[in-house]
């Protein structure tokens, strides 16, 4: 039982890290930002958050399952 709040609190931490990574991103930054030439020093930055927002979910998921 506590392990499972302690996944829990480890999977929010996750979401919490990935959308400040977001954010410094770009806090306006939208798809069609990803076509603008001025973009281009952000991508190995946005590979990292999309890379962290895939994990995320997947910590998520995983944190979750013994409630269903």
């Amino acid at each position: 039982m506590a392990a499972d709040q302690v996944a829990i609190a480890i999977a929010t931490l996750g979401g919490i890290v990935e959308r400040r990574t977001s954010r410094y991103k770009s806090p306006d930054q939208h798809a069609a930002g990803v076509l603008d030439p001025g973009a281009r020093s952000e991508f190995g930055i946005m590979i990292a958050q999309v890379t962290a927002a895939a994990l995320t979910s997947e910590n998520k998921a995983l944190a979750y399952a013994p409630f269903r």
